[in-house]
């Protein structure tokens, strides 16, 4: 009888070593320019915290970005260049900025470096540095905050991105769950 179980575990185990798993997809980076995404933000300070929806685009090397409240009401449409950015609030105000950190803190109450965004939605850090097409970064430091690339989705076009990213420095957390992503021209 133990002879039988010793034969049994030891056939079981020769099938399973033959058995090859399925390899998974790889993974496609887009890099390419132009792009557009909407998705969800959540802001937390301290012991606030508050939603956000936004679209985003870039083109050309300049962004656009439409933020509203969760119920949809219009907070600001923003508008970048190298040169800096502009906000056109809903109650009619208009904010200019050189520094993109500084329009972020104006609008939100911190300093996101705006610019980096279109980069960091991508997983690709000012360093330059980048995942392997089947290991994409998982995290990284870029202007002084922490990015964790939690879940990844498919794109149109088969290419692998971001669809949770966290960013945090010191007791800010910036989080962003992208719903939809168009790649290409806008």
């Amino acid at each position: 009888m133990r002879a039988l179980r010793i034969l049994c575990c030891a056939g079981a185990l020769c099938l399973t070593a033959c058995a090859s798993l399925p390899t998974p997809a790889p993974l496609t980076l887009h890099d390419s320019g132009d792009f557009a995404l909407t998705g969800r933000i959540v802001v937390r300070q301290g012991g606030k915290a508050e939603v956000l929806r936004i679209s985003w685009s870039h083109a050309g090397g300049e962004d656009r970005a439409h933020l509203e409240t969760a119920l949809g009401q219009t907070i600001a449409e923003i508008a970048l260049n190298p040169r800096g950015g502009t906000a056109d609030l809903a109650d009619g105000r208009h904010i200019a900025e050189d520094d993109d950190a500084e329009l972020a803190r104006r609008l939100i109450g911190i300093p996101l470096p705006l610019r980096r965004f279109a980069d960091w939605v991508r997983a690709r850090p000012a360093s330059r540095e980048a995942g392997t097409t089947d290991q994409p970064l998982s995290s990284f430091e870029d202007s002084g905050w922490h990015l964790a690339y939690q879940a990844w989705g498919e794109a149109p076009g088969g290419a692998q991105l971001p669809a949770l990213i966290e960013a945090r420095q010191d007791s800010l957390s910036v989080r962003l769950r992208i719903e939809k992503w168009s790649l290409g021209a806008p």
